[in-house]
């Protein structure tokens, strides 16, 4: 986690930059996500929920004013459009926003100072911490504000739970497939600047798209027995920035196959298409996760090594190059001993 990018002050000219940077993505990616509701008023994967909290371990605390205001206006025309008093609207439109905004803080510093303040996909200490307080806890204090706050605008309680459901769920998938892929880039460490690597990219997500169409249509669900062996390559072959962006690639196929309603999930479960395929998502993107932190940490420890093992060898050859020539300098010393007349007694060994 670069501390390079934390804001350092309010109203300074970087402070209403990367505000108004976040307010546009959080907005712009939640009109987005709107667009493709299959259940409930829930969207698979509520990408704005992953984009805060990778901006507030970019930023730091100083960029909620963009995460507040992201979340009002976007909850503010739905709640309008349900009808209820000017009031009553903006009361829970502030308190959805500021639902949102406290519970992105309290998890960014949960998870900063359990991990102390390093990447929270350093590792697998990081990662189990990151996904208790920086995934679950969040989302569903998260999707139990706006639950209650939608179900008491419209009175409407017995939806309550699968509308919670669904929100929960694409708040676990949002934060788990999108915060990685942001808080994972690294330019000094991206693969697919390498033609030969990009290329064996491109075509993994071609073969990954054939695979995600032919998971749709069987008459079974098997999603981590077909698609994860896929997602495996990715890890073995890539970084973690490729490997989280291969996730996402495997959302954005699955959201859109999603959109026919021959698909297998709504044959299966018509009434609640979503879930498995939300729960399938997360499944892979943590599996994803811990597999290519472990080989990351693996190849940090074996390039540690070999740095280490290539210093000590140097320091042995000039050991080595010191001995020889103190050797060569004891020969002409008693050379010149010898030449001058010196006993042998006398002469250095």
């Amino acid at each position: 986690m670069s501390s390079s990018y934390k804001l350092k002050s309010y109203f300074s000219k970087e402070w209403f930059s990367y505000n108004f940077l976040v307010l546009i993505s959080y907005y712009f990616t939640a009109i987005f996500g709107m667009n493709y509701i299959h259940y409930e008023g829930a969207t698979p994967i509520w990408a704005p929920a992953g984009i805060v909290f990778a901006t507030v371990f970019i930023f730091g605390y100083k960029i909620w004013p963009a995460i507040f205001l992201g979340a009002y206006a976007l909850n503010y025309p739905i709640l309008s459009s349900l009808g209820s008093t000017f009031l009553e609207i903006n009361l829970s439109a502030l308190l959805c926003a500021g639902g949102n905004t406290l519970v992105v803080l309290i998890g960014y510093y949960t998870v900063s100072k359990l991990t102390d303040k390093s990447h929270p996909f350093k590792n697998i200490h990081n990662i189990i911490i990151f996904l208790f307080f920086g995934m679950i806890v969040p989302a569903l204090l998260n999707s139990l504000t706006g639950g209650l706050t939608y179900s008491n605008i419209t009175n409407n309680w017995n939806n309550f739970f699968p509308f919670w459901l669904n929100w929960f769920l694409g708040d676990l998938g949002g934060i788990i497939i999108l915060t990685p892929l942001i808080l994972n880039f690294k330019k000094e460490e991206l693969l697919l600047t390498k033609v030969p690597k990009l290329i064996e990219f491109i075509l993994l997500t071609i073969f990954l798209y054939f695979i995600i169409n032919l998971f749709f249509v069987v008459d079974f669900i098997l999603p981590l027995s077909i698609v994860l062996p896929v997602i495996l390559i990715f890890i073995f072959r890539f970084g973690k920035f490729e490997t989280a962006l291969s996730v996402f690639i495997l959302s954005i196929f699955s959201i859109w196959i999603l959109n026919n309603p021959n698909n297998i999930f709504y044959k299966i479960y018509p009434y609640a298409p979503l879930i498995p395929l939300t729960f399938s998502l997360i499944s892979i993107s943590v599996t994803s996760i811990v597999v290519s932190t472990v080989l990351s940490e693996d190849r940090h420890k074996r390039n540690e090594l070999l740095k280490k093992n290539t210093e000590l060898n140097q320091w042995y050859q000039i050991t080595l190059d010191r001995e020889e020539r103190n050797i060569e300098l004891k020969k002409e010393v008693n050379e010149l001993l010898k030449k001058l007349g010196t006993p042998k007694k006398y002469l250095t060994k």
